[in-house]
């Protein structure tokens, strides 16, 4: 085999295996539910994987970068359907973390003080610049103002008693449907009971967590959740389908309706990089202040 031929190989092989530890972190961890860990991740492993192939013989180092980065990205972007705001991102960290471990590689012999002094700058730049700006870029991709009219619906609470939307009006309301099979649901819970916690008193806001009537969830499921865990957020059972009067499709879905009950605001999905209560409460605040 040819040696630029073997070296293809070999840099597509190390892809293939960075793929494979991507995939067993998503899946056996909550690092996936953390923005700014994905891509701390991402440049730590890219850079592992620069410094392994960076001492094949000499090749462009762009090219070489590319290729490490192209298996993991063909898997979890291309092929997930990511956002291409998100794409775009993990492009980039992922080929200038794997670009600069190859030249630490390659420049370890006549001067390994600044190969590791490239591969700490980059690392840390990726660190701070996660920091800084997933927060923003997690909120862009979540959250969707909307001005959607009034939809009348109802649910059911966990003690027999219905609310019916009508209920709600002249308050803001935050509805947000959930299942406690759903992971991303269960880590933002405890934001969402640090929300109302900041608004039980109010009465100008209520805010009501619906468990959704699909794959089995049973509102003896969802109380015995909530239980367990200490949650004192209001909670309810959409046994009436609200979810599809709705349109509240993905979860958590939630949705932020003003007085006259127009939803105004949907959150779908959630992200730990997000400023969460901070980011809602600034909404509520808005909407609080309008009048009826």
């Amino acid at each position: 085999m040819q040696p630029a031929v073997k070296g293809v190989v070999l840099d597509l092989a190390a892809s293939v295996c960075a793929t494979g530890v991507v995939f067993v972190t998503a899946v056996g961890t909550s690092l996936f539910s953390d923005m700014r860990l994905v891509l701390l991740m991402m440049a730590v492993l890219f850079v592992t994987a620069g410094l392994v192939r960076g001492g094949a013989p000499q090749a462009n180092g762009g090219l070489k970068a590319l290729l490490l980065i192209s298996v993991c990205l063909l898997v979890f972007g291309f092929a997930s359907g990511a956002p291409r705001l998100l794409l775009g991102l993990l492009v980039v960290v992922s080929w200038t973390a794997a670009l600069a471990g190859i030249s630490a590689r390659r420049g370890w012999a006549g001067h390994p003080a600044r190969s590791v002094a490239t591969v700490v700058a980059v690392l840390g730049v990726i660190a701070v610049g996660s920091e800084i700006g997933a927060p923003v870029i997690v909120r862009r991709l979540l959250t969707f103002v909307a001005n959607k009219p009034a939809i009348e619906f109802s649910v059911v609470r966990l003690d027999g008693g219905v609310v019916n939307s009508s209920e709600l009006k002249g308050r803001v309301a935050v509805i947000d449907f959930w299942a406690t099979w759903c992971p991303p649901c269960r880590q933002e819970f405890p934001e969402l009971e640090k929300l109302y916690k900041r608004y039980r008193a109010d009465p100008r806001v209520v805010l009501l967590a619906v468990d959704v009537n699909k794959e089995g969830e049973t509102p003896e499921k969802a109380g015995a959740f909530v239980r367990k865990a200490g949650y004192t957020i209001p909670v309810a059972f959409d046994a009436k389908d609200a979810v599809s009067r709705l349109k509240a499709e993905g979860y958590p879905h939630l949705l932020l309706l003003d007085k006259a009950g127009r939803v105004r605001l949907e959150h779908v999905g959630y992200d730990g990089a997000e400023h969460f209560v901070e980011n809602l409460s600034r909404e509520i605040n808005k909407l609080v202040a309008e009048p009826l």
